[in-house]
């Protein structure tokens, strides 16, 4: 019997906003780039964002895609002045929340299209519908365990 063993070096990986993820990745991967998954981030601002006025949620939500999409650190900072002023004055308490949470700590601010590599996905999205048609077809949508797949 003859063993195939293979070896791979992962650079990057991709992170939903759940910290006890990361610091298991950062264990095992600890040289490799985390990556924040920006639908999530989009997804924890909307959730942050019920209850105000649906056309206030757009004005934010177009902001931060906005925000985004920068290219480069220069054009994000002065970008990200603009927007927060503006937040701060029309939604105080969403804007302190995306500056402690998306924007001045180091464990969750790796969401924009500049902090990747050209090529680099900054989404999970097409991961995740292989899961949902992975449990949709196979799984039922129950947990099993190892043994009883």
């Amino acid at each position: 019997m003859s063993y195939l063993f293979l070896s791979c070096t992962c650079c990057v990986s991709l992170l939903n906003p759940i910290f006890s993820f990361r610091v298991a990745l950062l264990a095992c991967f600890p040289g490799i780039q985390h990556l924040m998954c920006y639908f999530h981030v989009k997804q924890a601002c909307q959730v942050n964002l019920r209850g105000k006025p649906m056309k206030e949620q757009k004005d934010i939500l177009h902001g931060i895609d906005k925000l985004h999409s920068t290219t480069s650190a220069t054009e994000y900072n002065e970008l990200y002045r603009l927007i927060f002023r503006k937040w701060f004055e029309q939604h105080s308490a969403f804007a302190y929340y995306f500056e402690n949470q998306w924007n001045s700590g180091t464990a969750f601010n790796q969401w924009k299209v500049l902090c990747c590599s050209p090529g680099v996905a900054t989404t999970n999205n097409s991961l995740e519908s292989f899961n949902a048609m992975f449990k949709r077809s196979y799984t039922n949508h129950t947990r099993h365990t190892a043994p009883a797949l």
